[in-house]
């Protein structure tokens, strides 16, 4: 029998923006361990525990993915939006050193070249699509890395990961069969989601 669960967790950070893509790539550099080790090490909520920022289009999100066979969906949400409120202490106790180390292997990662024709290909292919033939935003990336001060991530970060004025979105997956109580208010059906983003 199939006993995963899984949680997918998007927050939209904003439109997408030289400053801003820096600022979200450096916050998921930060948080990563941290989340890593709360949910995966010291909770052991789940096998697959992921967090990330992702580009889609001209939007940015970030991203946390937790796929578990001992703990319901909602346990995991529970337990996230737990996390989510810590991250104050995170960015507070952050030192000047530690996010220099941050920035640093930000930048020594976006300055890494492919090391195969078919990657330099690659890159070469998504800066001509996804970029619209902006053959520097590379470049400029690494200079609104470089660009970055502490208190400003610090401020995004908050605002991402503890306003409720920030659009995101749940999506829980149980496992066949499960008995797990479902809490009030949740949709369970596409059709629910639809209906409620109907003027």
């Amino acid at each position: 029998a199939d006993n995963n669960n899984s949680l997918a967790y998007a927050i939209q950070i904003g439109e997408k923006s030289l400053p801003l893509l820096a600022q979200s790539s450096i916050i998921a550099s930060i948080v990563e361990s941290d989340f890593y080790t709360q949910m995966r090490t010291n909770q052991q909520l789940g096998y697959i525990v992921w967090s990330f920022n992702q580009r889609i289009e001209d939007r940015i999100f970030f991203r946390l993915v937790i796929q578990s066979s001992t703990h319901g969906p909602f346990a995991m949400s529970q337990r996230v939006n737990r996390w989510l409120a810590t991250t104050e202490e995170l960015f507070s106790k952050l030192t000047d050193q530690e996010f220099s180390r941050h920035q640093q292997s930000l930048i020594v990662a976006l300055e890494k070249e492919g090391d195969s024709i078919g990657a330099v290909a690659s890159d070469l292919y998504s800066l001509a699509t996804d970029e619209k033939g902006d053959f520097d935003f590379k470049k400029n990336l690494i200079q609104a890395v470089k660009d970055l001060q502490k208190d400003d991530v610090a401020q995004t970060a908050a605002r991402i990961f503890r306003s409720p004025d920030n659009p995101r979105i749940e999506v829980l997956m149980r496992a066949k069969g499960s008995q797990e109580k479902l809490p009030e208010g949740v949709l369970t059906e596409v059709s629910q989601f639809k209906n409620m983003l109907k003027p």
